[in-house]
Parts: C-alpha cells; structure tokens; sequence
C-alpha cells in the first residue's frame, strides 16, 4: 500500500510538471499588438495655453498663438496634433526647442547661457546701488572738507527776516 501511494504521488508530480510546462511552451513569446493611441479632444485654448509660451520663428517677437503666418499656423496645429496624441506641454515644448533652438521659447531656461539673462540685470542694479551710495557719501565728505564751517548768510538788514532764515537753518 505504501509502494502505490509513493507511485501515485510521483504521477501526479509528473502530470502536474508537464501541465504547467505545457502552458509555458504554449506561449509564442511575441508581444501583444499594441493598442492604438487615444486620441483627446484638444480645444482652441489648450493649444493657444502652449502657443503663448513660443514665439514665431518668422516674425521678431511675436507670440506664436497671435501671429498670422502659415508657419504659426501650421505650428500650432502640429501642437493641437501632438496634444491629442497624450504628450505632455514640456514634451512639446522640448520637441521645438531640439528642432528650432531655444529661441523659440518665450521665457528661456534658467541655465547654461541663458542663465546670463536673469543674472545680469540684478547685479546691474545691486552695482548701481553700491556706485549711488559711495558717490553720494563722497559728495558729502567733499562739502564737509571743503567749506569746514558754514558760511552765515549776508545779514538783510531786516531783524524779522534774519530771525527767521536762522530758525530756517536750525530747523
């Protein structure tokens, strides 16, 4: 009895090992189709939202969501296609950058030489600041050194208008 429960334990772990072997090899291995991309509904305003932050590569300075060219045109709809493919605004705007340069971009990246764009102002106005002080304390020392004491003003013979030009001065 206890030899054919030992057999009848073996069949079953061999039937059991070529079950799941026989499912595995049934697999082809080859992925499965991908599923096709699921298009959005992309508005007016969600490609002008991303059109406003690029310029036109045609005209100086003008926003790519106002500018009247085929080239704008045809811009903001390659955004409005690639809006409702599911890609991200950074994506998009990457995707310029990489074809046109960073030029297109309305506010640049804080890096690299553009960084030079937000730097330079600042410590224009930090040196502006520290050149008005400095001057400003040394045409105050210069008045102090040159004229010592203040000279007193030529009397005008009037009592009451000298009395109040000193309180004037005092004040």
């Amino acid at each position: 009895m206890r030899f054919t429960l030992k057999i009848a334990i073996f069949i079953c772990c061999v039937v059991a090992t070529l079950a799941v072997a026989g499912v595995a090899l049934a697999q082809d291995g080859t992925p499965p189709p991908p599923t096709p991309v699921t298009r959005r509904e992309v508005t007016a305003d969600d490609v002008n939202r991303i059109a406003r932050q690029m310029y036109c590569p045609v005209c100086e300075n003008e926003p790519l969501d106002v500018c009247r060219t085929a080239a704008c045109q045809q811009w903001r709809a390659q955004i409005g296609q690639m809006l409702s493919e599911g890609q991200a605004e950074q994506q998009i705007k990457d995707y310029f950058v990489a074809r046109y340069g960073v030029r297109v971009l309305a506010q640049p990246p804080a890096q690299g030489t553009s960084l030079w764009l937000y730097v330079l102002p600042l410590a224009g106005l930090l040196l502006g600041g520290v050149g008005v002080i400095w001057l400003l304390r040394r045409l105050r020392l210069r008045g102090v050194q040159a004229g010592g004491a203040p000279v007193a003003p030529k009397s005008s013979g009037d009592e009451y208008t000298d009395r109040i030009e000193r309180d004037l001065k005092n004040f």
